[in-house]
């Protein structure tokens, strides 16, 4: 019993297997036609399955083949392909010309075209329309169902890589079942010819090149493409003047022997360029120095040779001034092949004024000073508004524009600051008995801007020191005098003091006696000096925040009457210069 169960077991077994069909697909006809009319007229070359010799290198033939399916469906691919060796080794047949042969299109056929029945019915199944192959895409590939059969129709031509007296076998490779192969042997009655072409065709900038070329044998015909392959024909024979290029181009050349052509060879088209300029606009230029450079640009190698109009074989040269004439410069440059560029520029050099007012200075209050902007005959604009060529100016800021008659312009600016006159408002003097007797020390008072110190003890002694000391030997009134002095001027201030050994003090003796009034004044106010020997030389009057509100100075007089009516209500303080020291006096004003 278990014997026969294993028995049925294999037979449902082998059952299964034999249920299940495998998909297959030959080759089941071809036919070879001519390149002469469409996939349905164009005219057979021989009948079906039926070898035939190909004796013309340059001619375009056609494949035709039945591809039948069954048992399941498959795939019928875009390629077909060539063995020259009996069917050991097989190669796609595509746009690549270094194969033996090669997709071409047509005008004849279009790519993708849909095929017709053309190869009858004998070998049963039904028929799909196939596909015409001419180039690499799009891919015609189908799917063949189960019992389908179809017409595929690929457009070839050899190349200069086929090989003569040889015989090809053709087959889609899609099959998994051995059909029936297409067959031409290849017979030219002609020897392949040989092109050679000499290296270096170049030329300076774009335009056309003369080609040449030679072949072997000597009789055969030279033709120039564009393209490895198809492309156009750009002329023939052995030398050739071609087209207009601008840029670095590759073309191609051939030899015709009959039927036999060679394969394309590249000639490459050298377009040199050497691009070449002058730094510098044509026109009139305004430089600052006795010269200019002039550069060729961009900078290039030195195997590459400049030579400019002046002679120099340098990069760049100095150009001189014109004085508004016209100079013509050229720069030509030559590149290690020989190839001559130039440019040229006009130019007018003109030079800019030099304008020099000075360095910045420091001059005293009320001093006059003239500024000079040179470069006679020119125009000028100064920032006050003038117009002339120099001007007098006191402390302040100066700027000028000068344009010269060639209509360059400069501009030069000075600053001219207020010295301030050397000041103390007075001197201190400090008793120092405890150290020495008679020993007495003194110290100027807020000195500003002063530059030198003299003073003048009373008794013949003087002192240069800003702090001096001194010992008075006797007792007594002393006139004791500080002269503070810079480079715009001196002033003096003056003290009687009374020296006492005895007590060890020392106090002012004020010679000076000022009267001032109205009190309250309103709008004028009187200064008045009974001592003949008391001159008053200055006045300020200032607000209690030390803002000088009027100043009068270079009186020497014994009485002023000085207007102050414009001054508001209020408190003010007066400083009062003489020749016998400052004085300082509180006055109230009323309105």
């Amino acid at each position: 019993m278990k014997q026969l169960f294993t028995l049925l077991l294999l037979l449902c077994i082998t059952g299964s297997v034999w249920a299940t069909p495998i998909p297959l697909m030959d080759q089941s006809k071809y036919r070879w036609r001519n390149n002469d009319g469409n996939q349905a007229t164009a005219t057979w070359k021989a009948a079906e399955n039926t070898a035939i010799t190909l004796t013309s290198m340059t001619e375009t033939i056609r494949f035709r083949g039945e591809y039948y399916c069954t048992g399941g469906s498959l795939t019928l691919g875009h390629y077909l392909s060539y063995s020259k060796n009996g069917g050991t080794t097989w190669t796609e047949i595509n746009e690549t010309t270094t194969n033996d042969f090669m997709l071409v299109t047509t005008t004849e056929v279009a790519h993708g075209v849909a095929t017709t029945n053309q190869l009858g019915s004998s070998t049963g199944g039904t028929f799909t329309g196939g596909k015409v192959i001419a180039q690499n895409t799009p891919s015609m590939a189908m799917t063949m169902a189960d019992g389908a059969r179809t017409e595929m129709e690929w457009v070839i031509k050899p190349t200069a890589a086929v090989q003569n007296n040889t015989t090809y076998l053709f087959e889609n490779r899609s099959v998994n079942l051995t059909g029936v192969q297409g067959q031409l042997t290849t017979n030219f009655s002609c020897a392949t010819p040989i092109v050679t072409v000499a290296p270096g065709f170049r030329r300076c900038g774009a335009g056309t090149l003369s080609l040449t070329a030679s072949a072997t044998p000597a009789t055969s015909t030279i033709t120039w493409w564009t393209a490895a392959t198809g492309g156009t024909n750009i002329g023939t024979g052995a030398t050739l003047t071609s087209p207009v290029y601008t840029t670095n181009t590759t073309v191609y050349v051939q030899a015709e022997n009959g039927a036999c052509v060679s394969a394309r060879a590249p000639v490459d088209l050298v377009i040199e360029e050497v691009p070449i300029a002058i730094d510098i606009a044509d026109g009139s230029h305004c430089i600052n120095d006795a010269t200019l450079e002039l550069a060729s640009v961009p900078a290039y190698p030195n195997t590459y040779a400049y030579l400019w109009s002046t002679g120099a074989t340098t990069a760049a040269v100095q150009a001189g001034l014109t004085y508004g004439a016209a100079a013509t410069y050229w720069v030509q440059v030559t590149s290690p092949n020989g190839c001559v560029k130039r440019d040229t520029v006009q130019l007018t050099l003109n030079p800019v004024p030099e304008v020099a007012l000075g360095n910045d200075t420091i001059v005293c209050e009320n001093t006059l000073l003239t500024l000079d902007a040179g470069n006679e005959g020119s125009t000028y604009l100064w920032n006050t508004g003038a117009t002339s060529q120099s001007i007098g100016v006191s402390p302040g800021t100066f700027s000028v524009a000068v344009t010269n008659e060639y209509n360059c312009a400069a501009t030069d600016e000075i600053t001219i600051a207020i010295f301030e006159p050397a000041t103390v408002t007075g001197f201190t003097f400090v008793p120092r008995f405890d150290i020495e007797a008679g020993r007495i020390d003194f110290a100027p008072l807020n000195p500003v801007a002063i530059e030198t110190y003299h003073w003048d003890f009373g008794n013949g002694s003087t002192s240069d020191q800003m702090h001096a000391t001194h010992t008075y030997s006797n007792s007594g009134a002393y006139e004791v005098s500080l002269t503070v002095a810079n480079d715009c001027g001196s002033m003096d201030t003056t003290l009687m003091i009374n020296v006492d050994h005895f007590t060890g003090i020392v106090s002012v003796v004020d010679p000076v006696v000022l009267n001032l009034y109205p009190v309250p004044a309103q709008n004028s106010l009187t200064i008045e000096s009974p001592a003949a020997d008391v001159q008053i030389r200055a006045i300020s009057i200032v607000n209690l925040s030390g803002q000088e509100l009027i100043h009068v100075a270079g009186l020497n007089k014994q009485y002023l009457v000085q207007d102050i009516s414009r001054l508001a209500a209020g408190h003010y303080l007066v400083r009062i210069q003489t020749n016998k020291g400052d004085r300082v006096k509180k006055i109230s004003t009323v309105k």
